[in-house]
């Protein structure tokens, strides 16, 4: 069901279900051959990865941990460049962060200010006794004063674990 002149047909069979759904149900790949367009409808594509993933999900993170530990500083040089060249969409979003929920901020400012002023001083992290890149968590943005120090590590952890957010393709019913 290829094209004439390089444009997508209006249908195709899938290759998963082996349904034929319109053209706008399938991924757009950028090839210079055939129609364009991924062997599998965007639901049986979606699935497929899924599947991959899960089946591949220690190896697909030990290699994300290890490019992330190689390429530290070019991913450090990209963030700041990205932040100097957006500024005003991170004015934009710190506006909205502080707006969205004012006593958050204030307990933040407040520990700052606090540590700033040498009357609060940075503990280990309670975890796993960690010194360097240590935040404070608060249980309870009603008692500002009030952190348990974490590291990043453990800090991101503690927040998964009270408020997980949902993958992008979590949702997927994979059970077909």
């Amino acid at each position: 069901m290829s094209a004439p002149n390089g444009s997508l047909p209006e249908a195709k069979r899938c290759k998963g279900c082996s349904e034929t759904k319109p053209a706008s149900e399938y991924y757009i790949v950028r090839t210079k051959r055939g129609d364009r367009l991924r062997p599998r409808c965007k639901v049986c594509h979606t699935h497929q990865t899924l599947e991959w993933y899960e089946k591949n999900r220690e190896k697909m993170l030990a290699w994300t941990r290890e490019y992330e530990r190689v390429n530290r500083s070019k991913k450090l040089q990209r963030n700041a460049e990205w932040r100097k060249n957006n500024v005003e969409l991170m004015r934009e979003h710190t506006r909205r962060w502080r707006a969205a929920d004012p006593k958050r901020r204030l307990a933040h400012s407040l520990v700052q200010y606090e540590l700033a002023a040498g009357r609060m001083v940075r503990q280990p992290c309670e975890v796993c006794g960690a010194t360097e890149l240590i935040d404070a968590h608060h249980d309870d943005y009603n008692r500002p004063l009030d952190v348990r120090w974490l590291c990043k590590k453990h800090h991101r952890q503690h927040h998964e674990k009270l408020n997980p957010r949902p993958r992008r393709l979590q949702n997927a019913d994979v059970s077909r």
